[in-house]
């Protein structure tokens, strides 16, 4: 969607400069599908290797560092919520 806005405001004869408040928020999005692929590629995995085996100590690590990131995540995502209600211009 980005690059579509900055391709018509070129067209139309301007210069695009995106405000601070979408590259904000397009930097915690980023990070935020960074953290959901790690939580279900690597630990995800790691929970299933440690269920599969019956190695249940393993298992319940493996699933209190999802939910930690699960709630940085979320924080995350709040605090998006935040940046876009609070709309201040640079």
């Amino acid at each position: 969607m980005l690059g579509r806005v900055a391709k018509q405001v070129v067209q139309s004869g301007f210069s695009f400069e995106m405000p601070l408040v979408w590259a904000i928020r397009v930097v915690l999005g980023v990070a935020m599908v960074a953290i959901f692929m790690h939580i279900r590629f690597v630990l995800h995995k790691s929970l299933g290797r440690a269920v599969a085996a019956s190695k249940w100590t393993a298992g319940g690590a493996a699933l209190a560092q999802i939910g930690r990131w699960v709630s940085i995540n979320l924080g995350l995502g709040i605090l998006v919520l935040l940046v876009t209600l609070v709309r201040w211009t640079a």
